[in-house]
């Protein structure tokens, strides 16, 4: 795996409420190592209080429940496999920055958007409007779908013409964390192939 991140304050703000979080390396096996990647980006509320708080919330606690339930697979060759899908990890890790979030940063929210590499396969976990994409070959695919009134809205009234979506504020989330009592995380796995670039 190869990765990269970086981060912009932008100009129309001055303080960046966006978090990231990239962890690249390899799980040991007695068949070899294992490509093992996590990648998490928050995108705080703009304009919420706390938005920062909230975002950096979210990368430590889903960062730190991943990290800890692979621990015993990344520093010592462990051959039983894991208890939880990869999936449901994820869901469980999302779930409790929801939690953490509600406590710490009443209030605030975040948008959330995660990727689990392991082996040839990753698993995506969504809330909110930052995006993943996959670039294979010369396919560029959305692989998240934005939680926001357009898009509900689009979906939910498909005779809508692009004039009347056009009306709609571009710019609201109906789904991110922090910003509902319980949250709803869309998940999406599927085997890799190399050269893929996620974005």
């Amino acid at each position: 795996l190869i990765s990269a991140a970086g981060q912009s304050v932008g100009k129309q703000r001055e303080l960046n409420e966006d978090s990231l979080f990239a962890l690249t390396t390899t799980m040991a096996g007695n068949s070899g190592n294992l490509p093992f990647g996590l990648y998490v980006v928050a995108d705080g509320m703009g304009g919420h209080q706390f938005g920062e708080v909230a975002s950096n919330a979210a990368i430590r606690t889903v960062a730190g429940l991943v990290l800890k339930k692979f621990h015993p697979h990344l520093f010592q060759v462990k051959t039983e496999p894991m208890e939880e899908s990869f999936q449901e990890i994820m869901s469980e890790a999302v779930n409790e920055a929801q939690r953490v979030i509600q406590r710490e940063a009443p209030g605030s929210g975040t948008t959330l958007t995660a990727a689990l590499v392991m082996g040839q396969q990753v698993t995506i976990a969504h809330v909110g409007d930052s995006r993943c994409y996959r670039v294979r070959g010369d396919a560029v695919s959305l692989l998240t779908r934005d939680h926001s009134l357009v898009n509900d809205t689009a979906l939910s009234a498909p005779w809508m013409t692009e004039e009347e979506l056009r009306r709609i504020p571009p710019n609201v989330i109906t789904r991110a964390l922090g910003i509902q009592e319980d949250v709803v995380v869309d998940l999406r796995t599927e085997p890799t192939q190399s050269g893929d670039v996620y974005l």
